[in-house]
C-alpha cells in the first residue's frame, strides 16, 4: 500500500533579468525568428532508494494510513510505502537582442520509505511477502521518474515552441507564462503516478497477499 505525503511545488526565485542588447542572440530559425536553446528547460531529479524501518506496529501504521485516507481491503495493514515529492522552479528570462532566452530548471526531490509492521520482522515470509509489495511501489516511481523530464518539461517547452513565443519585448510576460504552466505539468505527473500505484492496490493483490504464507509464518 502506498502512501503519498505530499505533492506540490516551490518557487524560490523567478529571476528576470534585462540583459545589455550587444548580447548575441539565440540561434535564429529563420530571418526574425528566434528559437529557445536545446537546454532552455532542465529537470533534476533527485530520489534516494526507500529506506526500510520495521518499527512501527499494524496498528501504528494503520493510523498513518488511515490518516492519508488508506484502508486494507483484507486484515491489517502489514507494509507502507510513503513518499514525498516537491518540484523546485527557478525560471530566468533575458532579452538578447531581438529575442527572448528563457532558462528554466526544474529540481524534483523525492523523499520515500518503506515501513514493515514490527510483527513481521525480517526473516518471515509476512516481512518478505510486504516487502516485495511495497518495493513494487518503489518500482512503479523509479520508473516514472525516468519520465519526468518529458512529463513536466515539455509542457514547458512546448510553450517556448509556439510561434512568436520568443520575440522581442518584455521577459515578465514569458517568465510568468512558464511559471503558470508548472502546476498543470505537475498535475498531470500525478494523475498518471497515482494510475500506475493503483494499479497494484487492488483487492485481488491484497487476497494474493493474504494467502501467500502459512498462519504464523
Amino acid at each position: 500500500m502506498q502512501l503519498t505525503v505530499g505533492m506540490g511545488w516551490l518557487a524560490p526565485g523567478l529571476g528576470l533579468v534585462l540583459a545589455a542588447c550587444a548580447t548575441a542572440p539565440p540561434e535564429a530559425s529563420a530571418p526574425g525568428g528566434c528559437v529557445a536553446r536545446p537546454d532552455a528547460v532542465r529537470v533534476l531529479v533527485r530520489a534516494e532508494p526507500p529506506a526500510v524501518d520495521t518499527g512501527m506496529s499494524t496498528a501504528q501504521l494503520a493510523a498513518i494510513g488511515e490518516g492519508g485516507g488508506l484502508r486494507p481491503a483484507h486484515g491489517r495493514l502489514a507494509g507502507l510505502y510513503a513518499a514525498e515529492f516537491q518540484l523546485a522552479a527557478q525560471i530566468r528570462v533575458e532579452r538578447r537582442g531581438d529575442c527572448l532566452d528563457p532558462d528554466v530548471r526544474l529540481a524534483l526531490n523525492v523523499t520515500r520509505g518503506i515501513r514493515i509492521a514490527s510483527e513481521y520482522p525480517p526473516g518471515t515470509c509476512r516481512h518478505a511477502v510486504a516487502l516485495a509489495h511495497e518495493q513494487e511501489h518503489a518500482a512503479i516511481d523509479d520508473a516514472l521518474l525516468q519520465e519526468a523530464d518529458r512529463r513536466i518539461g515539455d509542457p514547458l517547452r512546448a510553450l517556448l515552441d509556439a510561434p512568436g513565443a520568443l520575440a522581442g519585448g518584455p521577459p515578465q510576460p514569458l517568465a510568468q507564462l512558464l511559471r503558470d504552466a508548472i502546476g498543470p505539468a505537475m498535475a498531470g505527473f500525478e494523475r498518471e503516478r497515482t494510475r500506475r500505484q493503483l494499479a497494484i492496490d487492488t483487492p485481488a493483490e491484497y487476497a494474493r497477499l493474504s494467502r501467500a504464507c502459512a498462519p504464523g509464518a
